[in-house]
Order: C-alpha cells, then structure tokens, then sequence
C-alpha cells in the first residue's frame, strides 16, 4: 500500500506522518472495547479474558486496563479499538477502492501506521484529529517516535526504509531494510560468534547445522569451512576439521551363507550397427524344438 501511493510516477503524497502507539496493548480500555463488542455471543468470554491477569515466572499481575502483548486474541482486539482510525483521519475512498485524490492515505499494523499527506499542514491535522480520537480508547501517539517529514528524506515501517529519490524522469521509490533492522542482525551474529569462542569443534557443528542434534550423530566429513560474517568489518572465518572417511569395519560372522554373492561384471562387447536391409534373424537364434507347434486342431507341426 505504501508502494502504490508513493511509486506511481507523479505521486503527490510527499510527506509522512510516522506515528507509534505508545504502549498500545498495555493502554487499551476494557470498557470501551466491550461497548464496541456490542452483541457479540462471546463478548462475557473476552471480558474473562481481559480481566484474568497474567502469570509471568509465578508472578502473578492484575489486568485492569490493556490486553497481553503476544496473546492470541491481542493483536484481532487492537484492530477492534482502532477500527475508524482512516475515517478519522479523514480518509475516503473512491468506488474502485483507491483514495480519492487530494485524501491522506493511512497505512496500519498493529500499533505501528503511517499517513501519507500531501503537505506538512495536512500531516499535522491530522495528528492533531487522531490524538484525540485515539484517547477516548484510552490510547494515545508516542511522541518519541512521531515525526513529520518528506518521503525523500525516507522513513522507516516494520524494519524497512522506504525513500522516494528524485530522478531526471521524475522519481523512483525503494524499499530496503532499515539501519537499526541491520544493527539489530549483527549484534545477534556477534553474539552468536561470542558463544562459539571456546567450544569444541563438535559443539560449534552443531550450533552451525542444528539439523544435527549430537555430537554423536557427526558424519565424517573432511575439510568443513564455514565463513561467518563478523560484527565487524572484516569477516570472522572458523576452519573447522571434522575428521577423516574411515573404512567401515567388518561384520561378525552369523552363522550362515551370506544372501548376496558376488558378480563378476561382464566383459564389453563391440555393439554393430544392423543395416537396414538386413532383416533376416541371425543364425544363433532357433525355436524350441521340445515344443511343437500346433498348426490346428489334432494337426502337429514338423518341423
């Protein structure tokens, strides 16, 4: 959605207002979630569910007010509370279900949605309308991570970066995953590497392949290298020797004739080409003589 508002060649939604939900699962008001239930069969089972309290290592913690961030029910109920969020931000369709031009498009997922606008003043309405819409669901924006800008300064959503460029047709937009997504990936690699440091060369396998899981499971292997890239800027490269092929060892005898025998493979033979007008079978080849053929009934054949 963000691709199509932005790419199109001409795309006037030049600017961006990147909001964040501050502690939106946590925030959420139980009442106004149940009057937005209505009618619903299981709306007395949602609101156990809301009121049981969570149990974290033995701990146990009341829920007067949010729902757990990671439940199964979680993210379907943040959609109920923030069901109207594109009509309050002043969003209208047209009948084949693309933004009227002139109209913000807002983009959403889970706490995190971006509106693309076509000025900063219109950004800022419309920051200004959902602040108060949010806070009669007992939410509101985090003002840390909320911010207006150009789309051709770029801006991040869900570990990604996306930049309209200016070109001399016009402009080009790409999406690329973000700097803190890639800190974010080599810290856990380096990480990881910090872990290997000092391991036998069986443990650090078994970290690499988790597909093995023992070290008695090893296969003989001769010359692994693996080449893991480093938290820095040089790569970190393990040489890792896993052993040599060894011959397998020969089986106790059982007592009895072994089933397979072995086979002498057959001497080559030079393969001739038939001519075309040879169609007469060769002289090696005769019919049974012990089995006489019946030319009819109570009538033998000599041959």
């Amino acid at each position: 959605m963000i691709h199509r508002a932005v790419a199109p060649k001409g795309a006037k939604r030049g600017w961006v207002l990147d909001a964040d939900l501050k502690s939106a699962f946590d925030k959420i008001d139980h009442k106004f979630l149940l009057e937005r239930l209505g009618t619903f069969p299981a709306r007395e089972q949602v609101r156990a569910w809301l009121k049981a309290g969570v149990v974290d290592k033995g701990r146990y913690s009341p829920t007067e007010e949010g729902t757990p961030q990671g439940g199964v029910i979680s993210p379907l109920l943040l959609n109920i509370a923030l069901l109207g969020m594109e009509e309050a931000a002043g969003v209208k369709y047209n009948p084949d279900g693309h933004v009227r031009p002139g109209c913000p498009a807002v983009i959403v997922y889970a706490d995190d949605f971006v509106a693309l606008c076509h000025s900063r003043q219109q950004a800022e309405a419309i920051q200004g309308k959902l602040s108060i819409w949010l806070k009669e669901r007992g939410l509101s924006l985090n003002r840390e991570k909320t911010r207006i800008g150009r789309v051709s300064d770029g801006f991040d959503f869900l570990s990604f970066n996306i930049r309209r460029y200016r070109t001399s047709q016009g402009g080009k937009a790409l999406t690329r995953p973000s700097r803190d997504a890639m800190k974010k990936i080599r810290r856990r690699l380096a990480d990881e590497l910090r872990d290997m440091r000092g391991a036998s060369t069986a443990e650090v396998i078994y970290k690499l392949n988790p597909v093995i899981r023992g070290p008695g499971e090893l296969l003989p292997v001769r010359g692994v290298h693996e080449i893991l890239p480093g938290a820095g800027q040089l790569p970190v490269a393990a040489a890792l020797q896993v052993g040599s092929p060894q011959a397998p060892q020969e089986e106790p005898e059982m007592g009895h004739r072994p089933l397979l025998r072995p086979v002498q493979p057959a001497q080559a033979q030079q393969v001739g080409l038939r001519r075309p007008g040879n169609r007469r079978l060769p002289p090696q080849v005769r019919l049974d003589e012990d089995r006489p053929a019946r030319a009819g009934p109570g009538q033998v054949l000599a041959l």
